[in-house]
């Protein structure tokens, strides 16, 4: 991920001043395309060396909260990538820490800004009453062994959850009752309800192909979303026989143009993988210069609800592990 921050940054215009990486081949690597950065071993010697603004922690998950710590009690402001912490509590923390320094942080929810999230909820306003917004997410991170597949699940729950936050900015995330069921290892089913809509996310860490997919279905038709490659459908709700037979025809020509469209959208705002992270990073980049947090592209309300709704939705029964089902 450090490559492809790396990238937006310096296409927002950003001054890339050092690579901070306790692999030092990897750092120089990236190097190449900062000739004038400085390469770094610890993000200690930031203080010592440079005046940096901006932070892109991009470690793994394990040591985010400890680096967003010591980059905020020094005053640089600290874009990281999800989670922002392992739990709630220490998300609390890190947030309390920012308002104190006077620093900024947020978290990497790049999906929830993607165009075709912003396409959607535009959409929304003609569609009338949501009734089912449901999450498909499938992923290969497991497979090769370097984390287990509840590890998997719990980093890949934010994203599912900052979405709804972007769709429903009232709902209250972290107050719904969620049902949760775990068939087998890597293997997530969560669901709740908010007012009419009913809400479920699925992840695996099994099934296949791999997909990042939402699904609105609304009073007036129905919006599919293809996460991995940030384009939108909007479908019709009209009731015909002559709709059911064009159906599986316009359902696919709608995803090939929109897919078609999205590539070479894509290709003019150079996104070259992970849509959204550059919208994410403008708008937070401009909430620092300007030092103005109401700016920021998730508040702290949002990041803190969206940490506890996670934390709930890992309670019981544990990732991993099949839930209890009377007979």
């Amino acid at each position: 991920m450090g490559r492809w921050h790396f990238e937006v940054a310096r296409s927002l215009g950003a001054r890339i001043v050092a690579i901070v990486d306790s692999d030092q081949k990897a750092a120089q690597l990236l190097g190449r395309h900062a000739p004038h950065a400085r390469l770094l071993s610890q993000s200690a010697s930031l203080e010592t060396h440079l005046a940096v603004e901006v932070a892109h922690v991009c470690t793994p998950a394990a040591t985010h909260a400890s680096i967003a710590l010591d980059l905020l009690e020094r005053g640089i402001s600290a874009l990281v990538e999800k989670p922002l912490a392992d739990d709630a509590a220490t998300t609390r923390r890190i947030l309390e820490t920012a308002q104190r320094t006077g620093a900024q942080i947020c978290p990497v929810h790049q999906y929830a800004f993607q165009d075709a999230i912003e396409r959607a909820r535009a959409a929304l306003a003609n569609l009338g009453t949501v009734h089912r917004i449901e999450f498909n997410i499938c992923s290969a991170g497991a497979s090769d062994g370097v984390m287990t597949p509840a590890n998997l699940i719990s980093e890949i729950l934010p994203h599912p959850i900052s979405i709804l936050q972007r769709f429903f900015p009232d709902m209250p995330v972290n107050h719904l009752a969620w049902s949760i069921l775990n068939a087998n290892p890597g293997e997530f089913l969560a669901s709740s309800q908010y007012r009419e809509t009913l809400i479920s996310i699925y992840i695996s860490a099994n099934a296949r192909p791999t997909r990042m997919t939402t699904q609105l279905q609304c009073a007036s038709g129905s919006i599919e979303i293809d996460g991995y490659h940030g384009y939108a459908i909007v479908l019709p709700g009209a009731v015909s026989r002559a709709a059911k037979i064009s159906a599986p025809f316009s359902r696919s020509l709608g995803h090939l143009t929109a897919a078609a469209k999205n590539l070479a959208g894509r290709s003019l705002r150079g996104e070259a993988a992970y849509p959204g992270l550059k919208e994410l990073t403008r708008q937070f980049y401009e909430s620092v210069a300007r030092k103005d947090r109401s700016l920021a592209p998730i508040s702290i309300d949002a990041i803190l609800a969206g940490a506890e709704a996670r934390d709930d939705m890992r309670r019981e029964p544990p990732l991993g592990r099949q839930a209890d089902v009377a007979p």
